[in-house]
């Protein structure tokens, strides 16, 4: 007798609460992706920074080269002819 009538009636849903799964999982993803791109990033700039190292060690291995060469000449140029 006493609530028997309440568990009869069909409850709906509350339509004030709003589903954030899809946001959440966008978000998630779009951090992953992120992060990813952060890595790769991070790894391109390393290989592209020891290959800067190996083209100034050639170039500064040229610098010593041609140092010497122009001592070289100048002193055959110094030196008088026969």
């Amino acid at each position: 007798m006493f609530g028997l009538k309440k568990n009869n009636v069909k409850s709906a849903q509350d339509e004030t609460l709003v589903d954030h799964s899809k946001k959440i999982a966008i978000g998630t993803f779009a951090l992953i992706f992120v992060v990813l791109i952060v890595i790769i990033l991070e790894i391109f700039t390393i290989s592209i920074k020891g290959a800067q190292v190996k083209k100034i060690a050639v170039g500064e291995n040229a610098e010593k080269n041609l140092k010497i060469f122009l001592s070289k000449w100048q002193k055959l140029a110094k030196t008088p002819k026969k």
